[in-house]
């Protein structure tokens, strides 16, 4: 069936940029789907704390999602593997779903309202600061999500298309402990090129002849001890 407002949300990041006397700032965007919903944090750089703390943010107005759909690079995975960000959504109950790298047409919804955002917003203003550009970018994400309509929703306004039900709310960061989670998916959408070779966290498995050239959704479940072999491999559609 059709995805409902909060099932899937798309995350992405904008920048590096420079506000006129050379303050550099990034802007976390993520947008709902279903509804259309977007919500905009603007951060001074994306290290992981900084970028857990706009997440929690963005969910404290938007609600959590069932699932955040990212793409591979920083900040949503580190160098050396997941990290923090990962962690948060993996505490809050929220799959990370990371798309194939070099396919930023699977993140379609968050890379149009980037452009929204770029036109719309950041191009039509001169910002005085960052505390200026952040409230200013507030009210560019709640004039859109009250008055901004969608072919895709029938003409309704993202605030019109939001589900009756309430949005789940997140937990502080302050309240989360430092350790993972016991249970838990991470999603990787990853394509089996001909060398039969599925690349994830620093490993490669060989896969079966019968996937080459298909996509495959590679699922890492907390729940399941390593040695029991904690990845799961689905076609991309199960």
């Amino acid at each position: 069936g059709a995805e409902r407002p909060g099932e899937l949300r798309e995350a992405a990041r904008v920048g590096p940029r420079d506000l006129q006397g050379g303050v550099r700032f990034y802007a976390l965007n993520a947008i709902d789907r279903a509804s259309h919903g977007a919500g905009i944090e603007i951060v001074p750089d994306i290290s992981d704390e900084r970028v857990a703390a706009a997440l929690v943010s963005l969910w404290g107005r938007l609600g959590l999602p069932a699932r955040l759909q990212l793409d591979n690079g920083g900040p949503f995975v580190a160098p050396k593997g997941l990290g923090l960000v990962v962690r948060l959504c993996l505490q809050q109950g929220v799959t990370p779903r990371f798309i194939p790298a070099r396919e930023p047409w699977r993140n379609g919804t968050v890379e149009h309202f980037n452009d929204t955002f770029d036109k719309r917003f950041f191009r039509q203003e001169r910002f005085t600061s960052l505390a200026h550009l952040v409230e200013r970018a507030r009210d560019f994400e709640t004039f859109h999500n009250a008055n901004h309509r969608y072919r895709a929703t029938n003409g309704r306004t993202p605030a019109e298309s939001a589900d009756e039900d309430k949005p789940r709310t997140p937990r502080p960061l302050g309240e989360l402990p430092n350790e993972w989670p016991a249970a838990g998916r991470v999603e990787f959408v990853r394509f089996i090129r001909s060398d039969r070779k599925l690349r994830l966290l620093n490993r490669a498995i060989t896969m079966p002849d019968t996937l080459v050239y298909e996509y495959v959704t590679a699922v890492l479940d907390l729940a399941t001890q390593p040695a029991d072999g904690n990845l799961r491999l689905l076609r991309e559609d199960e």
